[in-house]
């Protein structure tokens, strides 16, 4: 009879360790994945939202000159340009 009892006393299974979750090491790897996406977005973002930054340049008149020189205009019109966007 106790050998009985040790022999079950022997298949116990020691509850004293707390247990490991199996999600532990698929969470670590998938951390960095997840915070570099994160970032890529951010500044993906901070790009798209910024404000769009307009030149402005300074105009000039010049003296006309005749059709058949170098420089002048070959075609010169008035109106709007209106952008479609």
């Amino acid at each position: 009879m106790t050998d009985l009892k040790t022999d079950l006393a022997s298949l116990r299974i020691d509850d004293t360790r707390p247990a490991r979750s199996p999600w532990r090491w698929p969470l670590l790897l998938l951390l960095p994945v997840v915070v570099l996406l994160a970032v890529l977005y951010g500044l993906r973002a901070r790009a798209a939202f910024s404000a769009v930054e307009v030149e402005i340049g300074q105009t000039g008149v010049s003296a006309p000159q005749a059709p058949g020189q170098p420089g002048a205009p070959v075609l010169t019109a008035s109106g709007y340009v209106i952008a479609r966007r």
